[in-house]
């Protein structure tokens, strides 16, 4: 298959089919697994949560667990330990514990791989940006140039959705497939991202409401805390119309990280680094030092494993009175990425409609 973008990765990879109704039964008592003991429970001693029924050795493990769920229950939303939240599901019976926590796996191969060095597979919680006022004022400095140039506050702070759309057709060992995936932003805090292979199709939502993940099978399952809050770091946050729009939120912090050379193919560009930390999420924007245009953008993310992450805007397009980001190359832990160009077919910013996606 050739590559696809990083969100259609996260979502190629994420859906499961998944119900209201319980999915599966962990056998093992989880208080006695955090605590280093393999413990059968008992079929008479269960509790619900989320999409799973927990077994348990006695009354007092199960209160335990009903006082302290987050401690004892499966990690990133069930999703396989090796692969990450909103991956693929993990397997029940392939489990393990690392730093007082269960992980289950989707296979044998994901679960060696993960005891090998966890701390390479599993998402780490961005760390928050320190600065000084030097720093700052050097950092806000550039990003004011910024949004001037991607077409002034005024117009920036009066975006109320962003999207862009993903479209190719490909053909497979002689098969013609068609793919499809969309990115909709609607501020201050709604996320869509819709993802077609053909004739099937998957949706994640993240509205202030309620979260969930569904797709065109009829399956629909909510969302737990744990996914919501990464698709709205990783989606929302992390899309350079987003950052800007956050630049006067409290708590967004900003610190000058002086400059910065790439080499990408056989072309070498300098930017401007500032790094950025606003509700949990910290980014890096590299700006061009010609005409002020965000160039790069670095986070810590997921490739085949967890390093530094630089997406390098090629191009930028005009989009109802805004000059956004129109295509990127990818430079994993300082590589680039074959193959790995993304270019958004289409880019809408305020449609009327925007709003009404977000609801089921």
């Amino acid at each position: 298959m050739r590559y696809l973008s990083v969100s259609a990765l996260v979502i190629l990879a994420s859906f499961h089919p998944s119900h209201a109704a319980v999915e599966g039964t962990f056998k093992m008592d989880p208080v006695e697994l955090v605590a280093g003991r393999e413990t059968p429970g008992d079929e008479s001693i269960s509790a619900e949560r989320y999409q799973y029924r927990y077994l348990f050795a006695n009354e007092q493990n199960r209160e335990e667990f009903r006082e302290h769920p987050e401690k004892y229950e499966i990690q990133l939303g069930g999703a396989c330990g090796r692969m990450g939240i909103l991956s693929g599901a993990g397997d029940l019976n392939r489990y393990a514990v690392y730093d007082g926590r269960i992980y289950i796996f989707a296979s044998d191969q994901c679960r060696n791989t993960f005891l090998l060095d966890p701390a390479a597979v599993l998402d780490p919680e961005d760390a928050p940006v320190t600065t000084d006022e030097a720093a700052s004022r050097r950092g806000r400095e550039l990003i004011d140039r910024a949004v001037v140039a991607m077409g002034g506050a005024e117009r920036l702070d009066a975006v109320r959705s962003y999207q862009h759309i993903i479209e190719k057709r490909m053909s497979i060992k002689g098969e013609q497939h068609h793919q499809r995936e969309s990115l909709l932003l609607v501020y201050p805090a709604g996320v869509r991202q819709d993802y077609q292979w053909d004739e099937s199709a998957w949706s994640h939502v993240e509205s202030p409401l309620a979260g969930w993940t569904e797709s065109s099978k009829g399956e629909s399952r909510e969302l737990q805390p744990v996914e919501r809050r990464f698709i709205t770091r990783t989606l929302h946050h992390r899309n350079p119309v987003s950052i800007l729009k956050a630049r006067n939120d409290p708590g967004f912090t900003v610190a000058y990280a002086g400059p910065r050379s790439l080499t990408l193919g056989k072309k070498k560009f300098r930017v401007e680094e500032v790094h950025i930390s606003y509700d949990g999420c910290t980014v890096t924007l590299g700006f061009d030092p010609n005409t002020d245009l965000i160039r790069t953008e670095a986070f810590v993310g997921r490739q085949s494993k967890i390093g530094e992450t630089i997406l390098v805007f090629t191009d930028h397009r005009d989009v109802s009175g805004l000059k956004v980001p129109a295509k990127y190359d990818v430079i994993f832990d300082g590589q680039p990425k074959e193959g790995a160009t993304v270019e958004y077919t289409r880019i809408i910013i305020d449609d009327p409609d925007a709003e009404n996606r977000l609801k089921k």
